[in-house]
């Protein structure tokens, strides 16, 4: 590994925390670092993916220094915008950018859902945007770009990138920073990174894809199917049979983190599996997670720092459950025993996944569904998103805690091959536009960035959507695949607005015009079916009408009334 020819102003960023690059960032350094080519790497967890794009920002951020090697800074002059499919990675960049480039003056700014108005004042001063896609222009970065494959990749896909891309080919952004705006996104292993490439307009140089082979800790997973159950909750407690023996057989008595689907489920399987070890031991031992007499001392006292009665038992063996809802201070505690070695198995939900760097030599993902609400069909289990399963994956083994890492998954047999799929590099990414093109399109037209039938055509084919269509109609010749285009996604979906007067169409078949009832519909974020609902509603609706709109929309599905709320 080198370090690589890179100014001395900035070689300061990396020197805190690295003497040298790794491989991967080794092979990319001379595209992210000394061009504005756009770039898509895919590499496995914790192959120093981050680097890659802090390459790209520290060359950015040597275009402005003078003739003696001095920073000459403008703030907000030139903005990098970095998007990331969590809050949770937002925070944690915030954190870790604005400790690396505060040291050279650089500005970082978190902007999320929870981010107030006063607080967007400081945009204009911000050199680093960290946002999820919900949410701006020089460099944008994208973290975890396989986001796509998942319903939040729409907003990724046609509410950041294609919008930029619109917004840069007007004649007025030609000279502007965005006119010449560079994309560099970085991934988990896939294996349609061409398709991705294309969609940015990435060049061949540009593309850089690696596999396992070249991850800093070897990683090995395992996928575990089991029978399914009558329900789902059931099939969790089930697996609790199976979990002591999992822990046993991979750990070799090192730090094991189980990612429990619930908060519940984190306390339970923690005192199955102390039931487990009181039952193996005996009475003649504490726990086989105890291994000193040293140990056992420090996990009784801290065990006296706690009221919580489980926690208290699971402590004394060695053993602790970590979740959201605990006292910050008991958190606080249960990460520090872990990261000490001295509580080795810690049973935890998917959030920690992201946020809190704990080391672990096994991850366990004790099922891989989880109960939610917002869910296209409703309330009720659904699979982990992707990324969620690869963050949580990704913390068996990181570099600077292990030289190998163990990641089990059990999940349930039916679905078994997709996640060796996804572990392994082999699935698909696609499109998620189509579910959500009423509500992009809509959202374009109030901004008036498209005004007829032909800037909408030109608009999806800005879209990743467009990239995979076209590869599955390859046979079609160019005429063929645009009347495709025009009748079965841009007609069908403003026959579909016009209908509801969210927008009109003009008499020529050609001129498209955003009316009121759209605007609105932007304007508060509201999905095409809500909409609808609100423009079926009668004129003097009742107060219970209105109130049915609200509650059945799919924006409320996630809000539930607890047992004393439904009293009020």
């Amino acid at each position: 590994m080198a370090r690589l020819d890179i100014s001395a102003h900035v070689w300061r960023i990396f020197s805190v925390y690295c003497r040298y690059f790794n491989a991967v960032q080794s092979e990319t350094f001379e595209l992210a670092y000394h061009t504005t080519k756009n770039m898509v790497v895919a590499a496995p967890t914790g192959s120093g993916k981050t680097g890659i794009l802090e390459l790209a920002i520290i060359g950015l951020l040597s275009k402005q220094l003078d003739v003696n090697n001095q920073l000459q800074l403008k703030h907000g002059a030139q903005k990098v915008l970095y998007i990331a499919p969590s809050k949770a990675l937002i925070q944690e960049r915030v954190k870790d950018w604005g400790s690396k480039f505060g040291s050279v003056g650089l500005m970082c700014m978190e902007i999320s859902g929870d981010t107030d108005e006063s607080q967007l004042a400081g945009v204009n001063a911000a050199d680093i945007i960290c946002t999820t896609p919900e949410k701006f222009i020089a460099l944008v970065l994208i973290d975890e770009v396989h986001l796509l494959n998942e319903d939040r990749g729409a907003v990724l896909e046609a509410g950041v990138v294609s919008r930029i891309r619109l917004i840069s080919k007007a004649p007025e952004m030609r000279e502007m920073p965005i006119g010449k705006v560079r994309f560099v996104a970085v991934s988990a292993t896939i294996p349609n990174i061409w398709d991705i490439g294309e969609w940015l307009q990435v060049p061949p140089d540009g593309l850089k894809s690696f596999g396992e082979e070249m991850r800093p800790v070897k990683l090995t997973t395992i996928v575990k199917g089991y029978n399914e159950t009558k329900t789902d909750f059931l099939f969790e407690k089930r697996l609790n049979d199976h979990i002591f023996g999992v822990v046993k057989e991979y750990s070799k008595g090192k730090p094991t983190l189980i990612f429990c689907s619930s908060r519940k489920g984190t306390s339970d399987t923690a005192m199955h599996l102390l039931g487990q070890c009181q039952k193996i031991s005996g009475g003649s031992s504490p726990s086989p997670y105890v291994r000193t007499a040293q140990q056992f001392e420090r996990l009784k006292n801290a065990a006296t720092q706690t009221n919580n009665k489980q926690l208290q038992q699971c402590l004394c063996a060695g053993i602790g459950f970590h979740h959201a809802a605990m006292d910050p201070q008991e958190r606080l505690l249960i990460e520090q025993l872990f990261i000490n070695t001295d509580v080795l198995v810690l049973c935890t939900t998917s959030t920690l996944a992201v946020g809190v760097n704990l080391p672990a030599h096994l991850v366990v993902l004790k099922g891989t569904r989880r109960w939610t609400s917002d869910n296209k069909e409703g309330s009720g289990y659904k699979e982990y998103d992707r990324s969620t399963c690869l963050q949580m994956v990704g913390r068996a083994g990181r570099p600077q805690f292990d030289t190998e890492g163990v990641a089990v998954i059990m999940t349930q047999k039916k679905v078994a091959c997709q996640y060796n799929n996804l572990v392994r590099g082999a699935e698909v990414v696609e499109s998620q536009l189509h579910d959500y093109l009423a509500e992009y399109l809509n959202a374009e037209l109030s901004l008036r960035t498209l005004k007829d039938i032909s800037m909408a055509i030109d608009w999806l084919k800005s879209t990743f959507l467009y990239i995979r269509v076209s590869h599955c109609s390859a046979s079609a010749s160019d005429e063929v695949f645009t009347r495709v285009l025009r009748e079965k996604f841009i007609l069908t979906t403003v026959s579909e607005l016009s209908k509801y007067n969210l927008v009109s169409l003009a008499e020529d078949g050609f001129g498209l015009e955003p009316q009121l009832a759209g605007d609105f519909m932007a304007r508060h974020y509201l999905r095409f079916h809500t909409m609808v609902s609100i423009c079926k509603s009668p004129q003097h609706a009742s107060m219970p009408d209105l109130l049915s709109v609200i509650a059945t929309s799919v924006e409320c599905a996630s809000i539930k009334l607890r047992r004393s709320e439904k009293k009020v």
